[in-house]
């Protein structure tokens, strides 16, 4: 007996396509929302940048302006680099190792050309949501310019490596270089400048997490915080 094939065509009724329209429309709406929510914040971030740099040079003695509006700059293009992968990922969460990838490469892209340094990044599975990038991507951009300013005050650059790491409830990223380390007083939690400052602050206060700095071959920032931001990293040792 030969056999029979039939093909069945579906042709959407009237009412699923409205539904669709209307799923369509919905998500559109929801995105458009997202996107004004996170430029609202970053207007809202460099506000609050503009006044940490105003606060700060009231008691730095001699500062140049020309050196506090380039950091200021930078800051503001870390800021548009991260609106830019939220952007392109639809505003869904992002994977933190390549946001690192993205923000630090935009440091190092303003290094002048007798500077070499060579950036480690192993890519990972985790990602942040949205909120926790926006504090994270500041942080990621002040460790990477930190190293750049410091880390390698006799030679011309070195190495700076990122890696991140989760388990069921914490994340943790990690930079390090093989330049001079911190200086004694910053690891103590004295002085460290604006960029410092900012990182503690966001670290505690954006992520609800904990900041670790110390000395191991070079300078190590480890930053911990919760998966979600239900509520903030249980605090421990910073030995």
């Amino acid at each position: 007996m030969p056999q029979i094939s039939a093909a069945f065509c579906h042709n959407p009724s009237p009412q699923n396509k409205h539904s669709g329209d209307n799923a369509h429309s919905e998500h559109k709406t929801v995105l458009l929302n997202e996107v004004n929510h996170r430029v609202k914040n970053n207007l809202s971030a460099i506000l609050g940048l503009l006044h940490i740099e105003m606060s700060h040079a009231r008691w730095r003695r001699g500062a140049d302006c020309g050196s506090v509006l380039k950091d200021l700059s930078h800051r503001i293009q870390g800021l548009a680099a991260l609106h830019s992968a939220l952007s392109e990922a639809d505003w869904a969460p992002l994977r933190l190792s390549d946001l690192c990838a993205r923000i630090v490469q935009s440091v190092l892209g303003a290094l002048s050309p007798d500077r070499s340094i060579r950036l480690e990044i192993a890519p990972s599975p985790v990602r942040v949501t949205p909120a926790q990038a926006h504090s994270l991507a500041l942080i990621i951009h002040e460790l990477a310019a930190n190293a750049v300013e410091h880390a390698w005050p006799d030679r011309p650059g070195g190495r700076l490596s990122v890696t991140v790491t989760a388990d069921a409830d914490v994340v943790t990223l990690e930079m390090r270089d093989d330049g001079a380390g911190y200086p004694e007083a910053v690891l103590a939690g004295q002085g460290g400048g604006v960029g410092l400052f900012l990182v503690r602050n966001l670290t505690e206060h954006g992520l609800g997490g904990r900041l670790q700095l110390r000395n191991e071959g070079g300078a190590v920032a480890t930053v911990c915080f919760a998966r979600s931001q239900g509520g903030p990293v249980e605090r421990g040792s910073d030995n």
